[in-house]
């Protein structure tokens, strides 16, 4: 740790990501297939066959927070971004909070992520007729197998997170287009072949969603798998231009939206939603073997497996730039902010994030089967997810308050649209913490129970709280000290970047 009155030196990091680089970053982020093949089938568990409209109920709030992104990003280019917006536009206690939440979702993620890329290699070792790997059977049920190989997965991105952002960049930008090639191709076959059901007007039908529970938790995960468009913004400053992060941002969401609905009404053409349901994390892979045999099946594992691969490594990225924001404000210490001596990434905080990961992934084996932990952890960490876009569109909305008098046609984009999609993801958030709260009367270690799920985000809000007191009052970080900024007044970034070498 450095010391309170130590001065940190400037960090670099060279300007190598494009547009297009961002954009496979925040889909491989965002992960279409992985959550499609993984979130339909919990999605429908709970809102039935009215999925296209939940996802597009979904998207609305999520456009309005990019919205608020892009004009802050704008302000205060930062790979920071809620982190140093909220410190600015609020206090330094709610931008620290934010940080935080942003970080422990991502270690939450990597905790089961890691072990699901497990299972998913299982099963496709187990599709091509592999039964054994040396002493260790090829069982995509057994909980160890799946944690063993997930975390060989987990270093080889961490390695190739530290090797270099431009690497690690090109490599999601393959595995994103072979992945969407292959869902493509197998819902066009849904589509004609599929005999379950016919596309229905109904399906896109608000009145017919499921009241009360039902409703807030399938909005709540269709807001989670639309999770991670923003990282396009968290590597803002290794891009050409600031701008280059909202393009890739906005793109990815409407990308990502219509996969989402394509591969519902696929998806809903072709499997009857009991199928939907049982099928669980391997339902794209089930999909495969119904509509094309062994080969559907195949490949339809192959770009489930790269998917969540590709995730892994964009939210290993991602994390490791909070906490690179994080530690030069000196609100953590100086192992996150250290950059490699070659590669300029910030390699202690990328490696320090996949071991903290993987310790989770193995104390996870105590809370069931895989498919009931990445259940309970998605909506835990959906809450958190909704608290972060929410601040984060709060924050809009207040910095830019003044054009509600000076230009009014803009405040509509950068303080309304903002503030609406703000109250309306805190709101479900809040609806949703109720509902586990009053869904069981006695607190277990349990990843369905309705009170662990709540004392997930809990306990990181409230360790959160001690850490920022411990950071501001102990360590006195300069990031605690009193700053104000007037609504739209631009802030450079402090950070020193140095132009790639052509």
């Amino acid at each position: 740790m450095s010391s309170p009155g130590q001065e940190s030196p400037p960090q670099q990091l060279p300007r190598r990501v494009s547009t297009l680089g961002g954009l496979a970053l925040a889909v491989s982020n965002v992960g279409p297939t992985i959550s499609i093949g993984v979130g339909l089938g919990i999605i429908a568990s709970v809102a039935g066959p009215q999925m296209p409209i939940v996802f597009v109920l979904a998207f609305l709030p999520m456009l309005g927070i990019a919205v608020s992104y892009m004009y802050l990003n704008r302000e205060e280019p930062n790979c920071g971004t809620a982190y140093v917006w909220l410190r600015t536009a609020f206090s330094p206690w709610i931008g620290y909070l934010t940080g935080w939440v942003v970080v422990c979702g991502g270690v939450m993620f990597l905790a089961y992520g890691a072990p699901l890329a497990g299972r998913v290699t299982l099963a496709m070792l187990q599709s091509i007729g592999v039964s054994a790997i040396g002493p260790l059977a090829v069982d995509p049920d057994s909980n160890a197998a799946c944690t063993i190989i997930g975390l060989l997965w987990l270093l080889l991105v961490t390695a190739l997170a530290v090797r270099g952002t431009d690497l690690a960049v090109r490599t999601q930008l393959v595995l994103v287009v072979f992945e969407i090639i292959i869902v493509g191709g197998l819902g066009v076959v849904a589509f004609v072949a599929g005999d379950a059901s016919p596309v229905q007007a109904s399906w896109f039908d608000p009145a017919q969603l499921p009241p009360g529970q039902a409703l807030a938790t399938s909005l709540v995960l269709a807001v989670f798998v639309f999770w991670g468009w923003d990282s396009s913004f968290s590597v803002t400053e290794e891009t050409r231009h600031p701008a280059q992060s909202s393009r890739a941002g906005f793109a990815t969401l409407f990308l990502v939206l219509g996969l989402f609905i394509f591969a519902a009404l696929a998806f809903q053409r072709a499997l009857t939603p009991q199928e939907l349901v049982e099928q669980g994390p391997l339902g794209l892979p089930y999909l495969g073997q119904k509509l094309l045999g062994v080969p559907g099946e195949v490949l339809a594992t192959a770009a489930l497996l790269l998917s969540t691969v590709a995730v892994l490594q964009s939210v290993v990225i991602a994390s490791s730039r909070m906490t690179l924001a994080m530690g030069r404000d000196r609100t953590l210490g100086q192992l996150w902010t250290r950059l490699h001596p070659r590669y300029g990434t910030p390699a202690g905080g990328t490696i320090a994030v996949a071991v903290i990961s993987a310790v989770l992934s193995v104390l996870a084996l105590a809370l069931g089967p895989l498919q009931t932990v990445i259940t309970g952890l998605v909506t835990a960490i959906g809450l958190l997810v909704s608290l972060q876009y929410g601040f984060a569109g709060l924050a809009a909305a207040w910095r830019f308050r003044g054009w509600l008098t000076t230009a009014p046609a803009r405040a509509l984009l950068a303080v309304v649209l903002p503030a609406l999609s703000a109250v309306f993801l805190l709101a479900l958030g809040g609806y949703l913490f109720w509902l586990q709260a009053t869904s069981t009367d006695h607190f277990a270690f349990d990843a369905t129970n309705g009170w662990f799920l709540n004392a997930v985000p809990l306990g990181v809000l409230v360790l959160g709280l001690l850490l920022a007191a411990y950071t501001r009052f102990v360590r006195k970080a300069p990031y605690f000290s009193p700053r104000s900024a007037a609504p739209a007044v631009a802030t450079p970034s402090p950070l020193v970047i140095q132009e790639a070498e052509r």
